[in-house]
Parts: structure tokens; sequence; C-alpha cells
């Protein structure tokens, strides 16, 4: 769990969150606008941390792991969960973290405020 909400869902929000940060600044939103930008920041910090401390949980369950392989392993039980991805092409987008981010997120209408 924490190697998917750090390697995943958090490090998969910043393209999202740079956009809603634009689109806030563009439609004159200043507050909504510096609270996702604060967000951004802290969510950098608990990719940081899940980098740090991931492969330290494994660790406890004796399953030695680098951040990389922590990262992927994540990645890939997202795209089996999803059920879209063929099996075959599971392991080369987990290594592509555009394109696996491009899977996992959704797409936002900002110019719709």
């Amino acid at each position: 769990m924490y190697a998917w909400l750090t390697m995943v869902a958090e490090a998969c929000s910043f393209t999202k969150k740079r956009k809603a940060v634009e689109a806030f600044w563009k439609f004159n939103d200043a507050l909504s606008a510096i609270q996702s930008e604060f967000d951004i920041v802290d969510e950098r910090l608990h990719v940081d941390f899940g980098t740090k401390w991931g492969p330290e949980l494994y660790k406890q369950v004796g399953d030695m792991i680098t951040p990389q392989l922590m990262t992927e392993r994540a990645r890939k039980r997202r795209l089996e969960e999803l059920q879209t991805v063929q099996p075959d092409e599971i392991d080369k987008l987990a290594k592509n973290f555009p394109a696996f981010c491009g899977f996992h997120t959704n797409i936002l209408e900002y110019n719709n405020y």
C-alpha cells in the first residue's frame, strides 16, 4: 500500500496538479493556485519518503528491494488491476513513467472552471 501510494498515486499526480495550478492562475484564483502549489511540494516529499523508506519496509518482511524495483512492482500491480493493458505490455509500461501515468490518471477539462 505504501509503495502504491508514494510511487504511483502521488508520483503520477504532478502533471494534473501543475495543470490545475495554471488553470487557477488563468482564472485569477490565487488561493487555489497557491494551495495547489503547496500540495505539489508536499507530494514531492511523500515520493522522496517512499523512495527512502519503502525499501526499508520491505526489509521487515525479508524482501531486499531497490526503490526502482519497488516502483515497478507497484506500477505492475496497478496495471493488472486496470485490466486494460495486455500482459505482454505491462513490464514495458511499468518502466516508462510518462506512459504509465498516462494510463493511471484521468483527463480533466481545466477550461470548464
